[in-house]
């Protein structure tokens, strides 16, 4: 392994990544894949081997998760998670958590079927903020922990059943006929009052003009 010098390896920080250096009692031939780094002193020898690398970086992780309305339709919903591994908790997320990507998606379905069976379908696509902000909120409860902070989760998608799907579509355009229809008799119907208005108001001016043609023979009679 290449040597380096401690107060020079300890500089070579880099904003997007981290090394995690462990102290060891075992040789360095015990660890073939870590790099070691040795100091000399006048009296001792000291090694200190790179455990592992952790990059510093914003990530991000797609979840689907299947699950059921509280009317029981199943639905596909897609879960979009950004996360970071905080700085001052290196060692917390390098140690404490093997898989950090499973962890996270493991809350993340655990939370969309504890929020999404307690809302009717219709009602699940207005309220997709509401359940981001909850998956938000377990995620960074459970996940700070572990030193990983939680930027922002959002529900990109929701799709039910190609058949709960194409229900949905015929509902709506049955709908839409229904008031298209209601629409076309509610013209018809103010056509015939107009034209029964109409023809009221023609045969009641009619009469008026008898009445006073009458009216004007029976004087001329008398007279």
């Amino acid at each position: 392994s290449r040597r380096l010098d401690v107060s020079t390896s300890r500089r070579l920080d880099v904003s997007t990544a981290l090394c995690v250096p462990v102290r060891h009692t075992h040789p360095p031939s015990t660890h073939p894949r870590r790099r070691t780094i040795h100091r000399h002193d006048s009296n001792q020898t000291q090694t200190q081997a790179v455990a592992g690398g952790m990059s510093l970086r914003i990530q991000q992780i797609d979840c689907r998760c299947e699950t059921k309305t509280k009317d029981n339709v199943f639905v596909d919903i897609k879960v979009t998670v950004q996360y970071q591994i905080e700085r001052e908790h290196l060692y917390d997320a390098f140690y404490k958590l093997t898989d950090s990507r499973a962890q996270i998606m493991s809350y993340v379905f655990d939370e969309v079927r504890a929020q999404v069976p307690k809302i009717p379908l219709d009602e699940v696509f207005l309220a997709k903020e509401e359940i981001a902000l909850a998956i938000k909120a377990e995620l960074t409860k459970s996940m700070s922990g572990f030193g990983y902070a939680i930027i922002q989760t959002l529900i990109t998608d929701i799709e039910p059943a190609a058949k709960v799907k194409a229900a949905m579509n015929e509902i709506n355009a049955a709908q839409r006929l229904r008031l298209a229809a209601y629409e076309h008799s509610e013209g018809e119907k103010i056509r015939v009052v107009k034209a029964a208005e109409a023809d009221a108001e023609a045969k009641y001016l009619a009469g008026q003009v008898r009445a006073v043609m009458i009216g004007w023979c029976i004087k001329r009679t008398r007279e």
